[in-house]
């Protein structure tokens, strides 16, 4: 398991009638004083923040309201991810409502990229629009927003990213809580959430009352969909959102709801975040990202359920090509990349679909725990998108690499590259230049923060109903995550086509064993099994199904419990670990200096016969990312043997160097391990690693 950063209990002074496992969470969250706590429990529904006190309001309301009142013909350009998508919905359908005559314009993510583009500036004009509002994008637009001038169209911008040191000159109103100077009392706010004020705003104005409030369910999915911090104006936005989405307010929301909570589980951010989301996003990726905003608008029940329908036929082919392209671009990493240097995942092809690159990139940097690029050519031209592990820069990476780039943007976290062909081999030198020098063990070092143990006695269904009190869950308000150690499997079982695990599991008192359920955990199918104990990180919640409610814990990760007469890593082992690897010392020299048996660090030869047959009976099909004590435990009990993991790292280092399996080192105890193809037999005396053992072995 990832080390744990665990939050210990704060004082509960003050914290209102909140239960204690709340009031400590919430303490140490830094929810002070009962009327914090309140206001946290219950967001008040009146927590939102005029939205006349951001910079260009006035003006961009004032401007609207000529345009609805001259009868001019407005267009709102969009994006056509999932927040770009609903604060189209919001502004459009708000101003058709008003009175307006409103069109819409979402870019093509293939053709057009991201922003504003010549073919939404010629759409504008052969539509007849003398107004544009932009949403979620724009605030880079300048040259566009000029050439839109030049035409006779005037432009509001509504956008959230981070603004350049310049803002477009020729825009007659920007609204942006980023923007310099903002005094805007949350600046974390989606492009639906800043379409959201602008309508707030308008409603205000032209006495429409309450109307912005039915946009609410809208708002919610763009900020959860942008992973905006649930926090402020957010945690209030999105708490009301899932009520309105809850109820079914919207015509086409209720439609997808239809296809994908068959069961009428109660909607919660994760089911935004991971079902609702994706099938909007899934337009366009695989296609037309107009259907999703029509979806949104529709008014025909008819017409929602075509839509939905096909949307969550888009997402599924999505889901066909992600997988396919993880496995090409797995084997490419596997077959070239070099996990003893400290150089990014680069993978590049040509005829990859654009639209899944940056699904297939985080996918990859999880995977492998390093940062990863994904380029997808066409035509000499290769899109990319790129995602950061752990704490690497990745716009710093992008940039050092900028004089072979095209054009570039995104964040630390992630990035969007255009790359010639004849310069993706000295853009992969630049951005590897920039990796040797800035990632670290500390950058890539996968952690789970655990908010705090949880004794056996605290794993109650009264507990997982009030932690449900602290959603909406997301950015800035995580579910909370606990750990118990020393558990024992009772059962388990695999789910959803082999991709996830459940666990029966249950500790000493305990009357009967928890439910606990692993999602895309299958790489412990094989290692875990009845009468294992382990230690298991994961958050708790109510499993609705069949109409029943019940228990559950949500397996973020485990590791092997601690076992009296087994040799555990410790810090003497762990160093013992990163000094062989670099085999320039020998292994008693090692053990003596560090107050080790030697006998623990040197493996013998059943344990290499019985290791490589294990592997190759259980894990001959796929590669295998596994943790070295869960695999040495298993390989021990099937064969009787005692094999520790350290021995087991030796081993399987002798493999690779005699190439009967390639193997990623992804931290002290976690391997990437793929089987080769082999001929005859493999001579381990030829390799330097085995000769390495085999001279420790005549000093034990």
């Amino acid at each position: 398991m990832p080390s744990q950063d665990t939050v210990l209990s704060a004082p509960r002074a003050e914290l209102g009638n909140a239960p204690p496992l709340l009031a400590r969470l919430l303490s140490a969250r830094g929810v002070h004083g009962a009327a914090e706590t309140e206001a946290f429990l219950h967001p008040p529904a009146d927590g939102f923040c005029d939205p006349f006190q951001m910079l260009g309001m006035e003006t961009a309301v004032d401007v609207v309201l000529e345009h609805v009142r001259r009868k001019s013909r407005i267009m709102v350009h969009g994006d056509y991810d999932v927040d770009g998508i609903t604060a189209t919905s919001i502004v459009t359908s708000f101003l058709r409502r008003a009175g307006a005559d409103c069109l819409f314009y979402i870019p093509d993510r293939l053709t057009e990229g991201y922003g504003l583009s010549d073919t939404g500036i010629d759409a504008a004009e052969a539509a007849g629009c003398a107004l544009v509002i932009t949403v979620d994008c724009g605030i880079s637009g300048d040259a566009e927003i000029t050439e839109m001038a030049a035409r006779g169209i005037e432009t509001v911008v509504t956008d959230h990213h981070e603004c350049k040191a310049s803002l477009p000159t020729d825009a007659r109103a920007i609204i942006n809580p980023r923007r310099p100077g903002e005094t805007y009392p949350f600046q974390g706010l989606s492009g639906a959430g800043v379409a959201l004020k602008l309508v707030h705003a308008l409603s205000l104005r032209m006495g429409l009352g309450e109307l912005w409030r039915e946009y609410l369910d809208f708002a919610a999915l763009g900020t959860m969909a942008d992973v905006m911090p649930l926090i402020g104006e957010n945690r209030v936005m999105v708490h009301y959102g899932i009520q309105s989405i809850q109820r079914q307010d919207n015509i086409g929301i209720a439609s997808m709801l239809r296809y994908v909570n068959m069961c009428n589980k109660p909607v919660t951010s994760a089911m935004v975040g991971f079902t609702l989301a994706p099938r909007l996003n899934a337009a366009g990726r695989m296609g037309d990202a107009n259907r999703a905003v029509e979806l949104l608008l529709t008014q025909d029940v008819a017409e929602a359920d075509a839509i939905a329908q096909a949307l969550c036929a888009d997402n599924q082919k999505r889901k066909d090509v992600e997988t396919e392209i993880i496995g090409e671009a797995s084997r490419m990493i596997d077959e070239s990349f070099d996990f003893s240097g400290k150089g990014m995942l680069i993978v590049h092809k040509e005829g990859w679909h654009q639209g899944i690159i940056g699904i297939v990139a985080s996918r990859l940097a999880e995977m492998f725990c390093r940062p990863a690029v994904v380029l997808a050519g066409e035509e000499g031209l290769y899109r990319g998108s790129s995602r950061s592990f752990g704490e690497f820069d990745m716009l710093g990476a992008v940039t050092a690499a900028s004089d072979h780039i095209l054009k570039f943007g995104g964040h630390r976290k992630a990035c969007g590259m255009l790359v010639e062909e004849r310069s993706l081999e000295a853009f992969k030198r630049e951005v590897n230049a920039f990796a040797s020098e800035h990632l670290t063990p500390e950058t890539s070092r996968h952690t789970i923060r655990i908010d705090m143990p949880m004794d056996l006695s605290m794993i109650t269904e009264e507990n997982a109903r009030d932690l449900a009190r602290l959603a909406p869950f997301g950015e800035g308000n995580r579910e909370p995550i606990f750990m118990t150690e020393d558990l024992t499997v009772r059962d388990m079982w695999m789910l959803g086509n082999g991709h996830h695990i459940k666990l029966m599991l249950q500790g000493e008192g305990m009357d009967r064993p928890v439910a606990a359920i692993g999602f895309g955990m299958n790489l412990f199918d094989g290692l875990v099994g009845p009468g294992d104990r382990v230690d298991v990180a994961y958050s708790m919640d109510i499993n609705f199904w069949n109409g029943q409610e019940n228990l559950q814990l949500k397996i973020r990760d485990l590791r092997p419990a601690a076992q009296p007469d087994a040799e555990e890593p410790s810090e003497p082992m762990i160093a013992a670990e990163q000094e062989a690897r670099l085999r320039e010392e020998p292994l008693a020299d090692i053990a003596a200096r560090l107050g080790l048996e030697l006998r623990s660090l040197v493996p013998l030869k059943p344990e290499f016969t019985s290791s490589y047959q294990y592997i190759r009976a259980n894990f001959a099909e796929d590669p295998l990312l596994c943790d070295l004590t869960l695999l040495a435990r298993k390989i021990s009990r099937s064969y009787g043997l005692d094999l520790n993991w350290f021995r087991l790292s030796r081993i399987l280092e002798v493999f690779h160097e005699a190439g009967l399996l390639r193997q990623q080192v992804l931290g002290v105890e976690r391997r990437h391990i793929t089987l080769l193809p082999i001929e005859g037999k493999a001579n381990l005396h030829a390799c330097a690693s085995f000769r390495y053992i085999l001279e420790a072995r005549e000093r034990c």
